[in-house]
Order: C-alpha cells, then sequence, then structure tokens
C-alpha cells in the first residue's frame, strides 16, 4: 500500500469502514460459500467493503464476484496469494481490513465480535509511515491499564522496514517490543558453552565366518549464562555497549537453586521468571552387531542398539561428571535377530 493510503487506528478513534479481503485462485465455488455468509454480516453502521482478490483472472470467479455485487481485483497472470493479496490492499479503504480465505463460511456474528475486539484493545499497529512514527509513540506511551494497576510503557521500539520493490511503501513492522505488565520481553544473555564429543567404529574378525562389529557416538554439552540484558533506547548506536540495557543485582533476582528471573521496576517482584537457564545434556548412542556364517550363504545377525540420555541444570562441564551421569542413566536398550538361510534349488 502506497505511503498516502497507511492508516493508524486507535482505540477509540471511529471506525467508518471495514475492507475484507479475499484471495482465491480458481475456486469459485469456495467464493461461493464465503461471500454468502459475509452478506449475514453486521458491520454495525459502517460501509463493507469486500474485494476479491482473483490470482489468475478466473472467469468463473469474476462470475461469482459480479452476482454477488462485490469489487475484484483481476491478476493475471497468477502471482501467488501474497501477491494477491498485497494488490487487494491497495484498493483497501476501510480503516480496519480483514483477510479472509475462499472457503471460510463465517458466524454471523463474526464480523461484529471483531470490531467489538479491536475497539477494547490496549493498542493496535498496522501500516505505518514514517510521519506516523511519532503519533504511535504517543499512543503507546500512555498510562497502561492492567489487573487494576496503572503502568507506563517502558520499552517501546518500533522499526519500520521498506520494501526493495518500491522505497516509497512501508510494508509494516519489523520489529515491535513493549515492557507492560506480563508481557513478553526479549531477553538476551551470554553463554559459556563447552561440546565434546567423539565417534568411534571397531570392527573385529575372529575367524573368517565370525566378526564383531562395534559403534559409539558420546556427546557432552553445558552451557552457563551470564549478563542478562535487553536491548536499550537506542538499539543501533555505534558503541555496541550502549546497545544493550545490562540488568545489574537490583533487577536480576538468582535463587540458591539456579533459577534467574528479572524485577523491571525494582519494586520487589519478579516481572519474567526465566527459570533456570543453565544446562549440561549427555547422550550416548551404540551398536554391537555380531555376525555369524554359520553355513555358506547363510547369516546370523545378532544386533544390540543401546541410547542413554541424561539432562541436568547446573551447567558444569567435567569428564568424570559426564562419565557418572551417562552410567547412571537408564538406558534404553533394543535388540533385534537376522537371519539369512540360502537354499541351493
Amino acid at each position: 500500500m502506497p505511503a498516502s493510503k497507511s492508516k493508524l487506528f486507535f482505540p477509540g478513534q471511529e471506525m467508518k469502514a471495514v475492507s475484507v479481503i479475499i484471495p482465491v485462485y480458481k475456486s469459485s465455488s469456495k467464493l461461493e460459500r464465503t461471500l454468502h455468509t459475509m452478506a449475514a454480516q453486521k458491520p454495525g453502521g459502517r460501509v463493507l467493503q469486500i474485494l476479491v482478490a482473483n490470482d489468475g483472472a478466473d472467469a468463473a470467479v469474476t462470475a461469482v464476484c459480479r452476482s454477488h455485487g462485490v469489487s475484484m481485483v483481476a491478476i493475471a497472470p497468477r502471482r501467488g496469494s501474497y501477491f494477491a493479496r498485497n494488490r487487494a490492499l491497495e484498493k483497501a479503504a476501510g480503516e480496519l481490513i480483514v483477510f479472509v480465505d475462499a472457503g471460510i463460511l463465517l458466524p454471523e456474528d463474526w464480523l461484529a465480535k471483531a470490531i467489538q475486539v479491536i475497539g477494547s484493545a490496549d493498542y493496535l499497529a498496522g501500516e505505518l509511515d514514517r510521519k506516523s512514527l511519532e503519533e504511535v509513540r504517543g499512543h503507546l506511551a500512555m498510562a497502561y491499564d492492567k489487573a487494576g494497576k496503572k503502568r507506563e510503557a517502558r520499552d517501546l521500539m518500533v522499526e519500520l522496514m521498506t520494501t526493495m520493490e518500491d522505497p516509497e511503501m512501508h510494508t509494516g513492522i519489523d520489529r515491535l517490543t513493549r515492557d507492560l505488565g506480563e508481557d513478553p520481553t526479549a531477553i538476551f544473555a551470554r553463554i559459556d558453552q563447552t561440546t565434546v564429543a567423539m565417534t568411534f567404529r571397531a570392527n573385529v574378525t575372529f575367524t573368517p565366518t565370525l566378526s564383531l562389529q562395534v559403534y559409539g557416538q558420546p556427546f557432552v554439552s553445558a552451557g552457563r549464562y551470564s549478563s542478562f540484558k535487553r536491548t536499550s533506547a537506542t538499539p543501533r548506536a555505534a558503541a555496541y555497549a550502549d546497545r544493550w540495557d545490562v540488568f545489574g543485582a537490583d533487577r536480576l533476582i538468582r535463587t540458591t537453586d539456579g533459577d534467574v528471573a528479572v524485577d523491571f521496576d525494582r519494586d520487589g517482584t519478579a516481572d519474567v521468571d526465566l527459570g533456570n537457564p543453565n544446562f549440561t545434556v549427555t547422550s550416548f548412542r551404540s551398536n554391537v552387531v555380531l555376525r555369524w556364517e554359520y553355513r555358506a550363504g547363510s547369516t546370523l545377525f545378532l544386533v544390540w542398539q543401546q541410547n542413554r540420555n541424561g539432562y541436568a541444570s547446573d551447567g558444569r562441564f567435567t569428564v568424570d561428571g559426564a562419565a557418572r551421569s551417562l552410567v547412571g542413566t537408564m538406558p534404553e536398550n533394543t535388540f533385534l535377530v537376522k537371519l539369512n538361510y540360502w537354499l541351493s534349488l
């Protein structure tokens, strides 16, 4: 959608029109069923614009659109559903834009409920142009009421990305993060990890008719996390250290069990519980195959396969500790027998 048609809609703002976009490719019967259910939708006095993205310009789809009196955007030759959606998006006139696939049967109150939910949302973000950025920041920085406690948006970062095809077209939000109550926040940390793995094979021939093959693969990986942080208000700063907000002892809560939590507002209550992120993973896979040619052309195979997997949350790596972990882990054993007998006919 060109930048001049970019829209922002915030709760409480008047919504005059709703645009429903239906991409379809040679599925006139499915489109027919969806349009029948669309006719029963009640947009609450708002203008309802239905746009069908006819990918491939199918004649049957065109006929269905005409019979229902809905607008259509023809794309020829076929360019794919994403391209078709974007072409129809350029014609959308509503403050609210909804995508529906052909063949979906919509309940009568579907659109009304969607409008109701959006009207009561904490914030909405759609396609934005750069001139709208400050407006978005202003709305999202307002006091936020959640669970009876007023909080302010402390961490807000909006980045817009521009399509390669059209420098004037802003296709949406590349990243939008908030720190509001229990909302998810990206946490980063430094990891010190040690991994040791080995694969060995051995072939032992006892006699021309009796042999033993052994395969083993031990694996140990341990990692410990430190220097927990999140992106700062200047994630593109020239100095690398200025790109991060590192959590100190006043915001990082550690327990004797190794659990880690973050207290963003320093009120003594954990806002994000990370559990114990440290790990020590051990694994051992082995195969033993005994081959016996008990008569010319006839062979007996005895196979023993064993898997051992261990996990601990201490994050420490020691050779003897890894060995004890593997020995003390309950193994998973598999035994197979294969018999070949050669018939001389």
